[in-house]
This record gives structure tokens, C-alpha cells and sequence, in this order.
């Protein structure tokens, strides 16, 4: 039997990891990185951001590093379901009416924000979600070849320029004992799947926008999966205002010189953040707020 579960651990890993980038734990002291995911680019919560960098400005620069934790753009207009894209793919004139300025604009956000968060944090991490590089891949199967350049990805927002380590959707970021994805997985079973995925090691990830945790047991050692709540809205308009277990917020991680970890998962309500001191930070109409969240799509 236990062959068996090792057997499914290893298969599942290998269907879902094609490469695992490693931060090495710290020499001494503690890492801290913040842990934000599902921003969705126009549709960012101003709180959200508001507060995460009130709360980042709090510690010292050598401690703040961020992991951006995929779903950093929205790319809606990529969506092949979508009618506006089936309407203008089939046009001669689509790519540079419709598409390539949506893209621009999406593109514009994403740097003022990088630009903003590599003021405040030393490091900044990207891990692609669903809605960034991916979504950008499948529109390039229809898309014209000689419009390709200009929807390349990683180079339109600068990151091997800024210096920002890149990991693939569906790749995985491994810092200490605990690794980290955008999400593969939703539903009942998501938190199990996260699990067997990463090969029974403890796993963060986003992808449903659900502050959760699950505890399992291997080889007399605990395991945690830990899903992120969200940076963005919690009512976008494609989900037609149905009931969701949603959550606004980020996740704090500190690793230690043994690669062993502490989560720390803070919820935003109110937009207010109440700190374990007791301190409130809430939403300020600050330069970070102004700057980003002008909700293009109502």
C-alpha cells in the first residue's frame, strides 16, 4: 500500500511539474516573503493593496520580498468563450483594433505596478497564473505570426530587465520545506490534489481565491496545504453575483535556517487588516491606490 501512495504521489508530480525552481533557506535569520495572488489587474481590491503595502512598510527592507502568486493580469478578452473574441479573431483588422490595445492596456497597469513594487520590496517573485502567460500562448495558435512580437509575455513586462525570477504556470516554486504554484486544481478536492501534486510535501497555492487549510499525515511527518485568499474583487461581473466562499487578503511566510516554515494567512474585512498587535491598517486613498485601481471594466 505504501508503494502505492509513493507510486500516485510520484505520477501525479510528474503530470503536473515539468521544472522546480529552489530558493535556498536563509544562512541565518528568517526570510519573510508576502505572498499575494489573484490580482487580476483592473480589478485589484483597493484594500488589498492599500494595506499590503502599509503592512510590508513595517518591516525592515531586508524583509520584504514578495511572491507574486499568479493571476497577476486579467487577459479576459483572450478567452476564446468569449463572444467578442470569436467576433474579432475572424476579422482581418481584429488584432490591431481590438486586441493588441486591450493588451497594451493591461500591459501599462502591469508595469506601473511592478514599477511601484520594486520601491517597496528587495525581491519580487512571479509566478504565472492561468490568466497571464497561458492565456497569451492560446491566443498566439490564432493569432497572425507576424503580430506575435508584440504580445510576448515575460518581455512586455520587463522581468528579466527588473531582475524578477520568472517560474511557468504550473511549475513550482520550492523555498525551504514548502512549495508554491499558482493553482491547478478547484473544487471539493483541490486542497488533497495541491497535495499529491507537489509530491506530499506542504504547498501553497491560489487559483480559488479561498483562505483555507488542510492538514495530512506521511510517514509520520504533518504535511499543510494552505490556499490563498485573493487580491482581487470578489464580485466580478462573470460570476453574475452568484454565492462564493471568496476572501480578500495575502499570506506572510517566514522560512527558517532549516528550511522549516511558519504561514501566516491575514484576511482583509471592512477594509481593514487587524494585526496580531492589535494594530489596524484599513484603506488609505494613497499614491498606490490612485496609481492602480481605476476599474476599467466597471
Amino acid at each position: 500500500m505504501q508503494q502505492l501512495i509513493h507510486g500516485l504521489f510520484q505520477k501525479a508530480r510528474m503530470l503536473t511539474m515539468e521544472k522546480t525552481t529552489v530558493l535556498p533557506p536563509p544562512l541565518q535569520g528568517i526570510d519573510t516573503y508576502f505572498v499575494a495572488s489573484d490580482w487580476h489587474s483592473f480589478h485589484i481590491n483597493p484594500a488589498c493593496i492599500s494595506i499590503l503595502i502599509q503592512h510590508a512598510l513595517l518591516h525592515k527592507p531586508e524583509n520584504r520580498r514578495l511572491i507574486i502568486n499568479g493571476d497577476f493580469l486579467d487577459l479576459e478578452f483572450f478567452m476564446k468563450k468569449m463572444e467578442s473574441y470569436r467576433k474579432h479573431i475572424s476579422r482581418i483588422e481584429g488584432i490591431e483594433d481590438y486586441f493588441l490595445p486591450l493588451y497594451e492596456d493591461e500591459i501599462e497597469w502591469g508595469n506601473k505596478c511592478l514599477d511601484y513594487l520594486q520601491k517597496i520590496f528587495t525581491e519580487v517573485i512571479f509566478i504565472s497564473g492561468n490568466h497571464d502567460k497561458p492565456r497569451v500562448t492560446q491566443f498566439l495558435h490564432d493569432c497572425p505570426q507576424g503580430y506575435h512580437h508584440n504580445f510576448d509575455f515575460e518581455k512586455s513586462l520587463k522581468l528579466k530587465e527588473r531582475n524578477i525570477t520568472f517560474v511557468e504556470y504550473n511549475n513550482w516554486l520550492d523555498i525551504g520545506d514548502v512549495s508554491l504554484t499558482h493553482g491547478m486544481f478547484h473544487g471539493t478536492s483541490a486542497m488533497k490534489k495541491h497535495y499529491l501534486a507537489c509530491g506530499a510535501r506542504s504547498c501553497i497555492f491560489g487559483h480559488i481565491h479561498h483562505d483555507n487549510k488542510e492538514s495530512f499525515m506521511v510517514r509520520g511527518k504533518t504535511r499543510q496545504v494552505y490556499s490563498l485568499p485573493a487580491m482581487c474583487n470578489l464580485n466580478p461581473e462573470y460570476i453574475k453575483n452568484q454565492e462564493t466562499n471568496w476572501t480578500n487578503g495575502y499570506a506572510v511566510l517566514n522560512v527558517k535556517q532549516n528550511g522549516h516554515f511558519n504561514y501566516h494567512s491575514f484576511t482583509i474585512w471592512d477594509n481593514q487588516l487587524v494585526l496580531p498587535s492589535g494594530k489596524v491598517l484599513e484603506l488609505k486613498d494613497d499614491e498606490v491606490v490612485k496609481l492602480l485601481c481605476e476599474d476599467k471594466n466597471g
